[in-house]
């Protein structure tokens, strides 16, 4: 009890403060939050009993004392206490979904529709043992199904790119497999042209090969494996793109900021930030520390901001991006360059 083994913690970055959230946990490994704010995680059972689990403050998750998988040597756990059935997880918060046998989970993110409209607010999962991406559609806190989409690869870790296709980081030689959709409904021969595809339909002249073509096998890695964009889509024009400040922008900035697309990721959009208040972006949640300032985003305040957040905003729940003052100078110069080109 007095240790952190089996917690989920919750760090102060400004202090080093560190809060007890939930506890009984084997192996998580990933972690998302859906958006209505609630955060997932899925778990590593012992053999067979992996887990999705909804984590709710101050809860206990059972291990080691429930679980519904079994110790690797194929026999019961010494330590689950006597009249607690094993397999039933009584007395503990229930995982929302299990899968036994195992599938060794791995990364877990929140579905981005932009390429995947039909997987909206669904949980994509990783797995290891199970070579497979797991789509788990939700309704509310419920998991109604799990699809399983084999891969054939170990997966590590999976994330979106800009325009949304799956980027699946393979485990065995660290390649990248991107994942879009098939354009075999819009081909103009399918009888089902326009009626399951949820996207916008290309022109028929556009629309290269056969059915057969579209839904062929995935080809192996060093075929199917394109190079690897930057976190950041590039701009249209290649005098920003050859900017210092556009690949600093995509390596401390770009995972958590659109600035090219008014879309909020981690952290709200950035487009039209040249002179606006700060905390002040539609439909953002934006934390006390950034609606108490009285501050307007110019180059100075920019700059400042990006070097040391938690000094310009105290309280604010950023993480500290190891930037500059050269670094910041550059990146600002990039997104007064951005908001230039888009006048």
């Amino acid at each position: 009890p007095a240790s952190h083994l089996g917690r989920l913690l919750r760090i102060e970055h400004a202090t080093g403060a560190a809060q007890i959230l939930t506890r009984g946990h084997r192996n998580p490994q990933g972690l998302a939050r859906d958006a209505a704010g609630r955060l997932w995680a899925p778990e590593h059972g012992p053999n067979g009993g992996d887990e999705l689990n909804l984590l709710l403050p101050h809860r206990h998750y059972g291990w080691p004392l429930v679980t519904y998988g079994k110790a690797d040597t194929g026999s019961l756990f010494r330590w689950i206490e006597d009249g607690r059935e094993t397999g039933q997880h009584a007395g503990f918060t229930r995982p929302i979904f299990a899968w036994v046998p195992s599938i060794a989970p791995s990364s877990l993110i929140v579905n981005d529709p932009r390429a995947f409209p039909l997987w909206r607010d669904d949980l994509l999962l990783a797995s290891l043992k199970s070579k497979s991406l797991f789509r788990i559609r939700r309704h509310g806190t419920r998991v109604q199904y799990v699809e399983r989409i084999e891969i054939g690869r170990r997966i590590r870790d999976l994330t979106h790119m800009p325009d949304g296709r799956l980027a699946l980081l393979l485990d065995d030689d660290h390649q990248v497999l991107f994942l879009k959709p098939s354009t075999a409904f819009c081909d103009a021969t399918s009888q089902w042209r326009r009626k399951v595809y949820a996207l916008p339909c290309p022109a028929d002249a556009d629309v290269e090969g056969s059915l057969e073509e579209a839904v062929s096998p995935i080809p192996e890695p060093e075929e199917a494996v394109p190079p690897i964009p930057e976190p950041e889509a590039a701009p249209a024009d290649a005098r920003l793109a050859a900017l210092p400040g556009a690949r600093l922008f995509s390596l401390r900035c770009g995972n958590c900021h659109n600035l090219h697309v008014a879309e909020h990721g981690a952290g709200p959009h950035l487009v039209g930030i040249v002179g606006r208040r700060a905390g002040t972006v539609e439909s953002y949640q934006f934390s006390g520390a950034f609606q108490a300032l009285n501050q307007v985003w110019t180059r100075d305040s920019l700059e400042r901001f990006l070097v040391a957040p938690a000094r310009f905003a105290p309280g604010t729940s950023m993480a500290e991006a190891d930037v500059t003052a050269t670094d910041s100078r550059a990146i600002v110069d990039f997104i007064y360059a951005v908001a230039s080109a888009a006048e």
